[in-house]
């Protein structure tokens, strides 16, 4: 939907967008605040269209339209020393045929806004006589670097704002995944944990009771000196092993020799 002036205005700013153009919203005839306003002004930064000046109101309903065919002086104003004038509106809001002489219309159609109606180049430029006033370029000169300004504002704004937004998420998901790491670390060392308790029939919580002490380290020199004890009773049991075969052969040996004895 394109009803309000608030839509209008957003399709006039992409009608009228940089670097082509400068556009710029309730600008007064002259400089201050007082008086009439236009609703928006189109400046073309492009010299071979001459700089051309376009004053724009806008109107969202009949009402609003009919007060301004009431009074059509009331744009005097910008309508006198702008190159060209028109109105913008929804569509079907304005007949064409009641437009006063020389005024253009622009209407929404396919996302952006379509000159339903050409506006006519105003007369004074074919005198070569510019109205404006000078003080008046000087204010729309002001204008134009305090929009400037403000647009680089909201752009640096925005900026922070995002790379605050990235940080604070990238931050959330290297916490999350160092936390879900150690979460997986603590879980391996629970089961390890468990299958050591299960197959040695001890709690960890009890080898003091069982006389190995409280101190990590003299928990840990005992395992040490069980692992050592392991390793010596499997050396014993080679050499045992060793013992018995050579026995066996020994046995062997006598029982043959009995064998041949005549």
């Amino acid at each position: 939907m394109t009803d309000t002036a608030a839509d209008i205005r957003r399709l006039l700013a992409g009608r009228y967008s940089s670097p082509e153009w400068f556009l710029t919203f309730e600008v007064p005839i002259h400089e201050g605040n007082g008086g009439r306003r236009i609703d928006a002004l189109a400046i073309s930064r492009i010299a071979s269209r001459g700089h051309e000046i376009h004053a724009i109101e806008v109107k969202v309903n009949r009402s609003d339209w009919g007060a301004e065919l009431d009074n059509p002086a009331k744009a005097d104003g910008w309508g006198l020393v702008a190159d060209r004038f028109y109105v913008a509106t929804p569509k079907g809001l304005v007949d064409p045929v009641e437009l006063p002489a020389g005024w253009g219309l622009y209407e929404p159609a396919s996302g952006g806004l379509r000159e339903a109606v050409p506006a006519a180049l105003n007369p004074w430029r074919e005198n070569g006589k510019d109205p404006i006033d000078r003080r008046m370029f000087v204010f729309l000169i002001r204008r134009a670097l305090e929009s400037d300004e403000s647009s680089l504002k909201v752009a640096v704004a925005k900026a922070y704002a995002d790379g605050e937004a990235y940080g604070k998420q990238n931050g959330r998901t290297e916490g999350q995944y160092r936390e879900e790491s150690a979460r997986r670390k603590l879980a391996d060392l629970e089961s390890e944990v468990a299958r050591y308790e299960k197959a040695s029939g001890v709690k960890v919580a009890d080898w003091e009771r069982i006389g190995f002490g409280s101190d990590p380290e003299e928990r840990g020199r005992a395992v040490r000196y069980l692992i050592s004890g392991r390793k010596a009773v499997d050396h014993i049991n080679q050499i045992r092993d060793s013992l018995l075969r050579l026995l066996h052969d020994v046995d062997e040996t006598i029982a043959g020799r009995k064998l041949e004895r005549p």
